[in-house]
């Protein structure tokens, strides 16, 4: 027991409070629906009511996966329908990274000075980047997706393209370990 206001009085808790009391609580209260994984971390009550802090589910705590995937190519791009490049790469890596298309960002840039193997035929180098859902499985299907769009659209081989892949929540998880 602790002072709070001018009694002595013990803070209530959600311990031992049924899921159901706990919704037409938080209903009535706070306009609050009470999702089915959310955890009760501990509440606090206050003079304007009582305030539960709760521990949302994961998928609406956790950072959404937002891919950027941008694409530098000796070719020069005067001409060409980029509208389609744009839809497969974007489709693609949507689809692989497992994200909704509106998530993923492409960028196209042409005529970009590059020198592969001694020659200036055509090459492209692309980057992508994102937070989290990069294996090594997916590197793979990548790296042969976009090649495979490279080179039916802009005539760029495949041997003549390089990706680099980027998960910029590696690091973190590496250091989570270590902890």
């Amino acid at each position: 027991m602790r002072p709070y206001g001018r009694f002595t009085e013990r803070r209530p808790t959600f311990e031992n409070v049924s899921p159901s009391m706990l919704q037409i609580v938080l209903s009535a209260c706070f306009n609050y629906k009470l999702q089915d994984d959310d955890v009760i971390i501990d509440a606090k009550s206050s003079q304007v009511g009582l305030r539960p802090l709760l521990l949302q589910n994961k998928r609406r705590r956790r950072r959404k996966k937002m891919p950027c995937l941008y694409i530098s190519t000796n070719v020069s791009l005067d001409g060409v329908d980029v509208d389609p490049i744009f839809a497969d790469a974007t489709r693609a890596v949507a689809q692989i990274i497992g994200r909704p298309e509106h998530l993923v960002m492409v960028i196209l840039k042409g005529s970009v000075a590059i020198s592969f193997n001694g020659n200036k035929e055509p090459a492209a180098y692309a980057e992508i980047v994102s937070m989290g859902g990069i294996n090594r499985e997916v590197k793979r299907k990548l790296i042969a997706t976009i090649g495979f769009i490279l080179q039916a659209r802009l005539c760029i081989r495949k041997e003549r393209f390089f990706l680099k892949v980027y998960d910029t929540t590696a690091g973190q998880a590496k250091a989570a370990s270590k902890l």
